[in-house]
């Protein structure tokens, strides 16, 4: 079986120099450094608004609360960290596991034959496994698509 790496890091001396300046600074959590950071991120991605959170399962939690409702049905993938399906728990709906495919991404294929199998699918979580997911939204569902790197 062939390895896949989950990613390479690449952290140069103005990441350590970074690191080392907030660790020496009054602010280890929630200085003026976490809204530069939002700010830059948000205008790296084009996104609106950015949030930034403790850790992946945290920003999970708080995209299924913003998106989901009691009882929705979430297609999703079971290979991932558990934190994509319980973050789906935790807003009290319910995850619907589809297969992935060889490249471990959700079988969109798959996807689109549940959905015509039922209609009241409110959304989809897909995890990036091996590159960033691509889905074409013809049914409007909400979406989050989880990166693993």
């Amino acid at each position: 079986m062939k390895f896949i790496p989950y990613g390479k890091q690449h952290i140069d001396q103005d990441d350590v120099d970074a690191v080392v300046e907030t660790l020496r600074s009054d602010f280890l959590t929630q200085g003026p450094t976490v809204p530069l950071f939002e700010e830059k991120i948000s205008k790296y991605s084009g996104a609106k608004y950015c949030i930034a959170v403790s850790n992946a399962t945290a920003a999970l939690h708080l995209v299924a609360l913003s998106l989901l409702k009691e009882g929705d049905k979430v297609l999703t993938t079971p290979n991932s960290f558990l934190a994509t399906s319980n973050a789906i728990l935790y807003a009290k709906a319910k995850p619907i596991f589809i297969d992935i495919k060889k490249d471990g991404n959700i079988d969109l294929d798959l996807c689109e034959q549940k959905l015509q199998e039922d209609s009241t699918i409110k959304a989809i979580f897909g995890v990036a496994m091996t590159g960033l997911m691509e889905y074409k939204n013809r049914r409007r569902l909400r979406a989050c698509n989880r990166c693993k790197r």
